[in-house]
């Protein structure tokens, strides 16, 4: 797996802020395009149909971004998921864990023990939150979700979402 970006150069790079106060901060700074090689794949790159309607050919953010989620999720993904679990967080049955999880938090939320609540909400959100590299800031976006640092050495990752807009 390799993590490849390419910065907007500095005097293209527009400052943020209200018109009288405009402004750049060191993550305005790492404005850019970024993608994963992984294997064969090529994550968060367009599609033709995207780039034909305005997209740049990778994600447009800043690449800062890219590395503090890689950051916050690095703990997880150093501890493997136990294999007796993987069938049911990745994939499919990965995006079917992390809704019934929302829902289960959110009906629990007031039933149980707030300290026994906390407790199992922190463990699933170790096994399939903080394992979730989320995209959902770009339109077009594609998460990539993993189950062990082995996993992610090796690129073996799950591709969800629409990246034809």
């Amino acid at each position: 797996m390799l993590i490849n970006f390419e910065l907007t150069p500095l005097q293209n790079v527009a400052p943020w802020g209200e018109p009288d106060n405009l402004g750049l901060s060191w993550f305005g700074l790492t404005d850019g395009q970024y993608w994963i090689s992984a294997g064969e794949a090529s994550l968060f790159e367009y599609s033709e149909h995207a780039r034909s309607a305005g997209a740049r050919r990778y994600c447009d953010y800043q690449i800062a971004r890219l590395l503090e989620d890689i950051l916050d999720m690095l703990p997880s993904v150093m501890e493997p998921v136990p294999p007796a679990l993987v069938q049911y967080l990745s994939g499919d049955s990965g995006k079917k864990w992390r809704n019934k999880l929302s829902s289960w938090s959110i009906e629990q939320f007031d039933v149980i023990d707030e300290d026994e609540y906390w407790r199992l909400t922190g463990y699933a959100d170790a096994l399939s939150f903080n394992r979730f590299l989320d995209s959902a800031f770009k339109r077009a976006s594609g998460n990539a979700v993993t189950t062990s640092w082995d996993e992610v050495q090796r690129a073996i990752m799950t591709i969800s979402g629409d990246t034809t807009a």
